[in-house]
């Protein structure tokens, strides 16, 4: 009745589920389609869309090694998009500041 429960994968389970939990409710910044505020491209429309299909393709036909990739190009991304995040916040903070010096007080 189904294969045995695999000892080796014990220590793999019981680090990776804290890790994932406390990557779902961190507040870490990442990428977001809502932040970047253009447009998609006419020219970009159908590529992305083939791109999609294909990620889904994958995700079917391969779950496991597209899931560990994805995580992988998560993972990797998380540093970037913290650099990112903290470039805009200083930005925004130079600007509240000249906005703030600009304003006449009295």
């Amino acid at each position: 009745m189904g294969r045995p429960f695999a000892i080796g994968w014990l220590p793999c389970t019981v680090v990776w589920g804290p890790c994932r939990r406390l990557l779902l409710i961190s507040r870490l910044p990442v990428y977001s389609g809502k932040t970047i505020r253009q447009r998609v491209s006419i020219d970009w429309v159908i590529p992305l869309i083939f791109g999609l299909v294909f990620y889904v393709r994958l995700l079917t036909t391969y779950l496991w090694q597209t899931l560990s990739a994805s995580v992988i190009a998560y993972l990797i991304f998380l540093p970037l998009s913290a650099r990112t995040y903290a470039r805009r916040a200083k930005l925004e903070a130079a600007k509240l500041e000249a906005a703030a010096a600009e304003t006449p007080t009295g």
